[in-house]
């Protein structure tokens, strides 16, 4: 995801900080706790990391281009990213 020219830590850095945003929005933290992850996929989770990546772009321009540009580099940071807010969540 990203490219070669991309460390590892500074993905981890990028999605963490999307995920870090994310958080911030009640409503879907609340989607999260409460339903599965085809139905968190098709609530208000995937724009909120959209919105996120946004708000980010300043600090991880690169990283915000690949995920609005590359449906297959968004997809994948989408369940990443939801991945580290359900252990967060402890699911």
């Amino acid at each position: 995801m990203f490219g070669e020219e991309t460390t590892d830590a500074d993905k981890l850095v990028w999605l963490d900080g999307v995920a870090a945003k994310v958080s911030e929005n009640d409503s879907v933290m609340d989607q999260l706790r409460h339903n599965d992850i085809e139905q968190i996929m098709l609530g208000d989770y995937p724009q909120a990391v959209q919105n996120a990546v946004i708000e980010s772009m300043g600090a991880f321009e690169k990283h915000s281009v690949a995920y609005l540009s590359d449906k297959d580099v968004a997809r994948l940071a989408n369940r990443f990213i939801l991945d580290v807010l359900l252990k967060g969540l402890g699911r």
